[in-house]
């Protein structure tokens, strides 16, 4: 599978996608857990909740973690 989303202006998204459906948990809500520091799956979880229920959400939970904190270093550079 390949997922790719792009973070503009702050990690601001115009459309909101549910990416845990067990805990309500948008993309949205995961990026601001990374913008507010969470650098990895579990911190990720323990602030937001995504991917602790089922479980099938974990690795699209994994894609945007990553894909937010490569943002984040083309923000600081």
């Amino acid at each position: 599978m390949h997922l790719q989303l792009h973070y503009h202006n702050d990690l601001e998204l115009s459309v909101v996608m549910y990416v845990c459906l067990c805990n309500a948990v948008t993309d949205k809500e995961i990026a601001q857990a990374v913008s507010d520091g969470a650098n990895n799956l579990s911190s990720v979880q323990n602030t937001t909740g995504a991917a602790t229920g089922c479980g099938s959400c974990k690795r699209t939970t994994e894609i945007l973690i990553d894909q937010c904190l490569a943002e984040k270093l083309i923000d600081a550079a």
